[in-house]
């Protein structure tokens, strides 16, 4: 057992037989209660324990963000809030993924500790409106856990690092029954399809839409809006606006579309849409969508749209549709993630029938 003394230390806690020879060292009255309570005839011994053991980094920067955020601390860090955070929780992630896309360990490992600082953030700003926050005595600190624990904190907007922490656990826990659990699964497929299913026990969500963060980067809500589809088995006709069977006609027929629209011919795909932009690399398929994905913007810019936004505004549409076609499919009495190609066509509404955002 360790535990994490006011100065940042960690006392071990060792257990040694009464019949040992090692004396018993540290408060008399608090070695016979641990023992106790362990419910073992024991003698424990307290040692001053290492630095080095798993997770006592964590700790540290932990007690860290509260002297920062405490008074005397930082005047920057203290004026902090969610919401003033929150694009650096972004730009932190991002620089992340960028040390993963650039296979450096080195940066990566520094990357990650700035996106754990966003998290000890967040968590020590939520604590402050707990009644947490620096000043707290220990037995009001004990109080309030009692109070927490009894259900007696109603304010959701009022928890700390040990809770997500907690919430964390339980979630993997919850999610793994094929490792914490007795259910069995045959291969990667299973897990993920369990893990869906009970996430979406958990959430009560009733449509696959539900828990996609339309904040995010279109082109990456897109994506995940149609992965969500193809997953209750959609068909690819219903998903593509030109109602095509084919993405790649569907392309085809979107460009010309855009390219009559402005009276300019379109940037052939596979080819860079710009003078002096070179070709991206990788596979040839990769480059040719990445061109192709690029001239889309360039005729966006061409005529006037932003295509950021208007992929948004086309996702947007297409969660609403795939919404109410959901919910016309459980009218009829039919289970969603059953539902064929022939059901998702017959309860697919109309553009008419989705109200504009």
């Amino acid at each position: 057992m360790w535990l994490a003394t006011p100065a940042g230390g960690m006392l071990g806690f060792g257990e040694v037989p009464r019949a040992g020879e090692v004396e018993p060292t540290g408060d008399r009255e608090l070695l016979d209660v641990l023992a106790a309570s362990a419910g073992v005839d024991l003698t424990v011994t307290v040692v001053q324990g290492s630095h080095d053991l798993p997770g006592a980094r964590l700790l540290d920067a932990v007690a860290v963000m509260d002297r920062l955020r405490s008074p005397g601390g930082c005047p920057w860090d203290a004026e902090q809030t969610h919401t003033s955070l929150a694009s650096y929780l972004l730009e932190e992630a991002y620089e992340a993924y960028q040390a993963i896309e650039d296979d450096n360990h080195a940066d990566l490992r520094e990357e990650l500790g700035d996106v754990l600082m966003q998290v000890l953030f967040h968590a020590r700003i939520a604590a402050e409106g707990n009644g947490r926050a620096d000043g707290t005595s220990d037995g009001e600190a004990a109080r309030d856990e009692a109070a927490r624990d009894e259900g007696a904190r109603n304010d959701e907007t009022a928890w700390d690092i040990d809770d997500v922490a907690a919430g964390l656990t339980d979630k993997l826990v919850r999610r793994h029954p094929h490792v914490f659990g007795s259910v069995t699964v045959d291969g990667v497929a299973a897990v993920e399809t369990n893990w869906d299913k009970i996430k979406d026990v958990e959430k009560g969500r009733r449509s696959v839409t539900e828990g996609i963060p339309l904040s995010q980067p279109a082109l990456a809500l897109a994506a995940k809006l149609q992965k969500r589809a193809v997953k209750v088995g959609v068909p690819v006709d219903l998903i593509l606006a030109t109602g095509r069977v084919s993405p790649a006609e569907a392309v085809a027929d979107l460009v010309g579309d855009l390219a009559r629209a402005t009276d300019r011919p379109p940037t052939p795909a596979g080819t860079p849409a710009e003078a002096g932009t070179p070709a991206t690399s990788g596979t040839p398929a990769e480059t040719t969508i990445g061109d192709l994905l690029f001239a889309a913007v360039a005729l966006a810019r061409q005529a006037g749209v932003d295509p950021e936004a208007a992929l948004r505004t086309s996702a947007r549409r297409f969660r609403d549709t795939l919404a109410a076609a959901e919910d016309a499919i459980r009218t009829a009495g039919l289970d969603v993630r059953d539902a064929g190609a022939d059901s998702w066509r017959t309860h697919w509404p109309s553009s008419e029938e989705i109200p504009a955002d």
